[in-house]
């Protein structure tokens, strides 16, 4: 993805973009010294009245990265309180369902992005915990794990490792 297809987005969702990912005492960070340069969405803004995750993330490619050449998107939902999987499950894959629609509008598959979907919460029980790692997320007959994060984790970090 170049940055004119970031501008497009943004263009296009001008009301959703955010310059943070947090809420209700609970964030992502997101620090542009270790992304570089990316769109920040919120969910709920892109898809009015429609299941969304909290924060949808675009970063271009860079041919450094452990995922060479790809488009990473974030799909984030943030927990101050209790995390009800079937609830947050179904937040992301509205978040999942509109960032993939764009990109396969723009001619960019499955091979061409790295997704992680990510609930950030203040705290884990053993067995919300189980049952969240336990599902996956489904676009287009492929798979994504949707990964347990604490609150203030950095999504440098879980991109990175």
């Amino acid at each position: 993805m170049t940055d004119s297809l970031l501008e497009s987005i943004e263009k296009r969702f001008p009301q959703a973009v955010q310059t943070k990912c947090a809420e209700s005492g609970c964030k992502l960070i997101l620090d542009r010294k270790k992304l570089g340069t990316f769109l920040l969405l919120k969910g709920e803004s892109v898809r009015p009245g429609k299941p969304a995750c909290d924060c949808i993330i675009f970063i271009p490619p860079k041919e450094s990265e452990k995922e060479k050449g790809k488009i990473i998107v974030g799909l984030t939902e943030l927990k101050s309180k209790t995390v009800h999987v079937s609830h947050v499950c179904n937040q992301l894959t509205g978040g999942l369902n509109f960032a993939l629609e764009l990109l396969y509008d723009k001619g960019i598959n499955a091979k061409g992005f790295k997704c992680y979907a990510m609930v950030v919460a203040k705290k884990w029980n053993t067995p919300e915990y189980k049952l969240l790692t336990s599902k996956k997320l489904v676009y287009r007959g492929v798979k994504y794990r949707i990964l347990p994060k604490k609150c203030g984790a950095s999504f440098a970090d879980i991109i990175s490792g």
